[in-house]
């Protein structure tokens, strides 16, 4: 499922990334893959960004991993970019990795957000990566 989290910020899982992408409407720029189970798709004058980690929370290089892709997706929408971020089913990873971002651009709360995300995006997981985190 494709969503449209702001004007220049996609996201969807692995199987929407073709229709997602050649939809003149999305004007899309780049293609931002941070699944470590999917390969990037291709598609000219749109550039491809892979950026893959495991979707695991409580391992502390996927958290690493996150934070860092948050900070490239922040320069690539600084950037004037249009982003269309995905992992494999765009539930988990994406919502996460996208939250981040938004959180720190809009100076916002993350909780607060992911749920605004959730409303927007309902293929997210209800359980942020955060909440997850904090109950293992």
């Amino acid at each position: 499922m494709l969503s449209k989290i702001r004007d220049n910020l996609f996201i969807c899982g692995e199987v929407d990334i073709k229709n997602a992408a050649t939809n003149p409407e999305n004007n899309i720029t780049v293609i931002f893959n941070i699944a470590d189970n999917c390969k990037s798709q291709y598609f000219p004058s749109i550039k491809t960004i892979e950026y893959p980690f495991e979707d695991d929370p409580s391992k502390p290089t996927s958290i690493i991993e996150a934070e860092k892709s948050a900070e490239i997706l922040k320069e690539l929408l600084a950037d004037g970019e249009v982003v269309l971020i995905h992992c494999q089913a765009g539930c988990s990873r994406s919502p996460h990795v996208l939250t981040l971002a938004l959180a720190d651009i809009e100076n916002r709360e993350y909780d607060e957000l992911y749920e605004e995300v959730k409303k927007m995006h309902p293929g997210a997981a209800e359980e942020s990566w955060k909440q997850r985190l904090n109950n293992t």
